[in-house]
C-alpha cells in the first residue's frame, strides 16, 4: 500500500498531491491522477459556488443547466452544466473510482528469493 499521511480533514487536492508524490506510487497511476485533478478543478468550481439555475426556451423548446461560479476564483468565467454534463461527470468519477479499487487490489509483484548458497 503507498504510504502517505495526510490530515483527514486536509483539502481533496492535498491528499492528491500527496499521493502522486509518494515514492511507491505506480507509474502507471499517471493518467489516473491527471484526470483526477481535471475533475478536481470542476468539483472545487462545484463545492465554491452559488448555484443558479439557467433556462433557455426559444418558444420550440425548453433546456435547463446549472450555472456554478466559483466564489474563490472571481476571475473565472462560471461553469455551465447540463444535466447530461453531470451525469458525463459522475459516470467518469466512478470509472476512475472502479480503476483505482482495481489496482489497490492487483497483487504486489514479487521479487523470488535468491538462492542461498
Amino acid at each position: 500500500m503507498i504510504g502517505v499521511k495526510q490530515s483527514p480533514n486536509a483539502p481533496f487536492s492535498r491528499h492528491l498531491k500527496a499521493l502522486q508524490g509518494a515514492k511507491d506510487s505506480p507509474a502507471k497511476l499517471t493518467k489516473w491522477f491527471d484526470q483526477v485533478a481535471e475533475i478536481n478543478l470542476i468539483r472545487a468550481d462545484i463545492v465554491h459556488s452559488v448555484l443558479e439555475t439557467v433556462q433557455i426556451c426559444d418558444g420550440k423548446s425548453e433546456k435547463g443547466s446549472w450555472q456554478f461560479r466559483n466564489v474563490g476564483n472571481a476571475s473565472a468565467g462560471p461553469r455551465v452544466l447540463t444535466s447530461e454534463d453531470f451525469n458525463a461527470l459522475v459516470n467518469r468519477v466512478a470509472a476512475l473510482t472502479n480503476t483505482l479499487n482495481q489496482r489497490l487490489k492487483a497483487p504486489t509483484p514479487t521479487v523470488p528469493a535468491s538462492p542461498t548458497g
